[in-house]
């Protein structure tokens, strides 16, 4: 029966096929026509040749499921339980006495976040490698960023950087409103647009690094992208933002290093009231309005859209969030609010408020824009990373005071605040203990493994049919019970939820237009 079919499906395609050719015989060339045959044929005969290696393919993955003893061995395996509580159990036991032996699970991992491509990779070594080669060239980015970041530093300081760069005094020259937008507006879009694309390339080295699902891509993308975000936009702007306040002073009066840095860093943060208000409500107004959703229908999805079978999960699929590149983004802002509340304090207003706006354009993009289930869901991990990253804005801010304290000096040029550095120095060494501390009693609650002692088996897990059944009412439970009971078994199925999509028993149909 399922041969009969087959073939019968394969003969209305070829039907169509041939009343659509020959309507079109006589309306454009022959030989224009010609080729259009020649190449459908091609493609129902290849169509034919792929679903019956795809059978083959399937039986053999039956043949396996049934008797799992063959000649050939894999380094990963596929393995589903029938209770939550499994699961949670066995990855925390330690099954093999050798080292970097079956030390390494997953679990609760959704079908549609596998990256087939790395999963098939069976050499260590190659994955060894491949990490190595992938963190080299996160290295090589982060430092090679420096140079177009200091660049867009020093834009910010127009006015002293055309008293070190005499070729540049022309633009003293201009408006005073067009040096105003040049160093506060200009900066600060070239650095955002800057940033935007390191997203993408630390996706491609995550990917790089033989990741096996998506949710681990952005566990590791948020921690290079917090490395990166640090050092470009705080660390390497602030220095290019002072450098050259310091050495124009440092030309006039070089003795005086200590009054010079006391006085000049703190005009540093005149750049970041800029960069907070205006990344605030870059976020604000980009998640109401969804710029790069409009500029993607408008321009880029008709080129992507090759089928309509394409076309449609692109308009029936809700986006979601790459939280891996949102959250290191407001932990360095939130450092930089850290770092800077003492010397500039007027910088947590601006924090605040560009915190709120975010915070309020998020909570409506969720509720009515984008899809609150994420298929490369990491259970709340991202939360917890994204705190203990701002303990790199605390340190930064201790060790900046302490530097202030050590340098400062009173009339006669003794030192005055040596009892400040005292203080500043132990209050370093209890944050670093305390951040130990800290991690040592949550990493592993933080983890996916869900303490044993809160498991309750008492409590009947409901099925994926019964949460459809809550929100779908009475008649669809009539409806699919009734389509349950006239479903004949089919002995031949078999547990495919982590095969291939090809693989799988649902297979997609072939759409073919009608006009």
């Amino acid at each position: 029966t399922t041969r009969f079919g087959h073939n019968k499906r394969m003969f209305n395609i070829r039907r169509l096929g041939d009343i659509r050719v020959k309507f079109a015989w006589y309306v454009f060339p022959k030989f224009y026509m010609r080729n259009i045959k020649e190449a459908l044929e091609v493609v129902i005969s290849e169509h034919v040749e792929n679903k019956r290696k795809i059978g083959q393919l399937r039986a053999s993955l039956i043949a396996r499921e049934k008797s799992p003893l063959n000649d050939k061995k894999y380094n990963k395996v596929f393995i589903q339980f029938k209770d939550s509580f499994q699961p949670h159990l066995f990855s925390q036991i330690q099954i093999s006495d050798k080292v970097n032996e079956l030390d390494n699970t997953l679990i609760f991992v959704d079908p549609q976040d596998l990256i087939w491509e790395n999963l098939s990779v069976q050499s260590n070594a190659f994955v060894f490698a491949r990490v190595i080669l992938a963190n080299t060239f996160s290295v090589i980015v982060i430092l090679g960023w420096v140079i177009p970041v200091a660049f867009i530093g020093l834009i910010s300081q127009l006015p002293y950087l055309t008293v070190l760069i005499p070729f540049l005094s022309w633009l003293n020259y201009l408006p005073d409103y067009v040096t105003d937008v040049i160093s506060n507006f200009l900066s600060v879009v070239l650095l955002v647009c800057l940033s935007e694309t390191v997203p993408f390339i630390f996706r491609w080295l995550s990917f790089l690094k033989c990741k096996k699902t998506g949710a681990q891509v952005e566990l590791d993308v948020q921690n290079w992208m917090f490395v990166f975000l640090f050092i470009h936009i705080f660390m390497v702007v602030t220095i290019s933002s002072g450098l050259t306040v310091i050495l124009e002073s440092l030309v006039n009066n070089p003795v005086s290093i200590p009054n010079i840095l006391a006085t000049n860093l703190p005009k540093c943060s005149n750049f970041f009231f800029s960069y907070l208000l205006i990344r605030g409500l870059s976020y604000f107004g980009n998640n109401l309005l969804q710029i790069l959703q409009l500029f993607k229908s408008i321009v880029t999805n008709p080129f992507r859209d090759t089928t309509p079978r394409r076309k449609f999960i692109r308009l029936t699929s809700i986006p979601s969030y790459k939280w891996g590149s949102i959250y290191p983004t407001f932990a360095v802002l939130g450092s930089i609010g850290l770092i800077y509340c003492i010397l500039s304090p007027l910088i947590l207003v601006f924090c605040c408020l560009s915190f709120v706006m975010v915070l309020l354009s998020f909570k409506y993009s969720l509720k009515y824009q984008f899809n609150l289930r994420n298929v490369s869901e990491n259970y709340g991990r991202f939360y917890p990373k994204a705190i203990f990253h701002l303990y790199s804005g605390i340190y930064f801010m201790e060790i900046c005071l302490l530097g202030i304290f050590i340098l400062s000096r009173d009339e006669l040029n003794q030192p005055n605040c040596i009892g400040h550095s005292f203080i500043t120095f132990v209050l370093l060494i209890f944050t670093a203990a305390g951040q130990i501390q800290i991690q040592k009693m949550f990493n592993k609650l933080l983890s996916k493994n869900m303490p044993l002692t809160l498991y309750d088996p008492d409590m009947n897990e409901p099925e994926e049919y019964e949460l459809q059944d809550l929100e779908a009412g009475p008649a669809a439970i009539a409806k699919r019970r009734e389509e349950d009971h006239n479903e004949a078994p089919n002995e031949n199925l078999f547990n495919d939820t982590f095969h291939h999509a090809c693989f799988q028993h649902t297979n997609n149909l072939i759409w073919i237009p009608s006009d």
